[in-house]
C-alpha cells in the first residue's frame, strides 16, 4: 500500500468509528442540582425543545422526532415534603440517598387532573421505571 491508500484507509476508519459512535444510544442520565433544587432526566442524545408543562415539570422534546427525550423537575424537596404530608401513603424509598425517579413521576402525576399532562407524566415515569434510573438526592431522609 502506498502512502495516499494508508492515509485513505485511516480516514474510513476514522469516519467509521465517529458513525458508530453517534448511533450508540446514549445512557439514561439523571441527576440533581442542588442549588437549583432540581433533577435533570435525559434518555436520547438527540438535540430537544422544552416545554413547560406545570409548576414542577418541563418536558423535552426531540427536535427530529418530536418524543419526549427528558425532563427538568423543579423545586423537588419542597413538592417531595409537600406531597409526603398530603398523601401519607404514598412511600417515596430512598436508598443510600437515591431514590427511583419513576416515583417522583408517580408522585407529580396523581397531584394533575388534565389527562394530556397526566399522559406526559406517565410516559416520563415508564421511560425511568424502564431504565432502572435512581437520582441522588441530599436531605432527603429515609
Amino acid at each position: 500500500m502506498n502512502e495516499r491508500e494508508i492515509r485513505l484507509n485511516d480516514e474510513f476508519a476514522q469516519a467509521l468509528l465517529v458513525d458508530a459512535a453517534e448511533k450508540t444510544p446514549q445512557e439514561p442520565l439523571a441527576f440533581y442540582n442542588e442549588e437549583g433544587d432540581c433533577i435533570e432526566f435525559l434518555f436520547s442524545d438527540e438535540s430537544y425543545y422544552a416545554e413547560r408543562i406545570d409548576d414542577l415539570l418541563t418536558v423535552y422534546y426531540g427536535r427530529e422526532s418530536g418524543e419526549i427525550i427528558g425532563s427538568l423537575i423543579k423545586g423537588v424537596k419542597n413538592f417531595v415534603a409537600r406531597f409526603v404530608e398530603d398523601a401519607p401513603g404514598f412511600v417515596i424509598e430512598v436508598h443510600d440517598g437515591k431514590i427511583l425517579l419513576d416515583c417522583i413521576f408517580t408522585a407529580g402525576m396523581w397531584q394533575r387532573g388534565d389527562e394530556i399532562i397526566v399522559k406526559k407524566y406517565k410516559k416520563l415515569r415508564d421511560a425511568a421505571a424502564r431504565m432502572d434510573v435512581e437520582v441522588e438526592i441530599p436531605m432527603i431522609a429515609n
